[in-house]
């Protein structure tokens, strides 16, 4: 059974999380809350009117995967964000380990606010 999370969007072709051309997956929850968010829509758990929609792992690899030929040629990948992402960090390291299983250069942004267990 595929591990579900909560994503508040994905965002193709950035080119400011990462090297390269990059889809960026936005998680949703974050136990800070920043003034200066610069996703603020982020920062609740809850899907709030147009803000987030449950995904299994799959369906977001599915959707990263539709951007392989830019990966291939920028040199880019995909990158896990928040909100936190290890507020979710189950769900983040599948779609990880998928995404590396199919050679797709993975990075995540992280303000590493979580208990150390989470990390090791």
């Amino acid at each position: 059974m595929s591990k579900t999370g909560r994503v508040l969007r994905i965002e193709k072709t950035s080119i400011h999380d990462g090297e390269g051309l990059r889809t960026v997956v936005f998680l949703k929850g974050c136990p800070l809350r920043c003034k200066w968010c610069s996703t603020p829509e982020s920062q609740r758990m809850e899907i709030e009117k147009r803000y987030g929609k449950d995904m299994t792992v799959e369906e977001v690899v599915k959707e990263i995967c539709k951007d392989e030929i830019f990966f291939f040629h920028s040199g880019g990948g995909v990158t896990i964000s928040g909100g936190e992402v290890l507020m979710q960090a189950d769900f983040a390291k599948e779609i990880l380990i998928s995404c590396m299983e199919q050679r797709i250069p993975t990075a995540i942004e992280t303000s590493l606010y979580s208990s150390y267990d989470i990390t090791d």
